[in-house]
């Protein structure tokens, strides 16, 4: 046993240094597509900000916002199929000041 377990140890540290997985915790895996840089975004985001400057124009980039997520997840293109779900809330867990209800849904197609 305890020879494999020296064998696992050393692919392990093998692969570490052998370069095949990316050493930088920020990588190019998510952004797909179109998106900002960090600059970019910011500079973005004092634009947004300054379109709205009452609840009614809040609600409407609200709007805007929503159907841009509704259209990128192509809700519509999913099956229009009624399954039944049935939350079960367990228990839930006290923090400092709230309370989570854990939950879980019975899903039976």
């Amino acid at each position: 046993m305890r020879k494999f377990m020296t064998y696992a140890l050393l692919l392990n540290v093998l692969y570490l240094f052998s370069g095949s997985q990316q050493l930088f915790a920020q990588s190019d895996l998510l952004c797909q597509g179109s998106y900002w840089t960090e600059d970019e975004g910011n500079q973005m985001m004092k634009q947004f900000a300054s379109q709205w400057s009452d609840k009614a124009s809040w609600e409407k980039r609200a709007d805007i916002i929503r159907n841009g997520i509704i259209k990128g997840l192509r809700i519509e293109e999913m099956p229009k199929e009624n399954f039944p779900f049935k939350p079960i809330i367990h228990s839930s867990k006290e923090m400092d000041g709230y309370t989570i209800p854990l939950k879980r849904w019975m899903v039976i197609p």
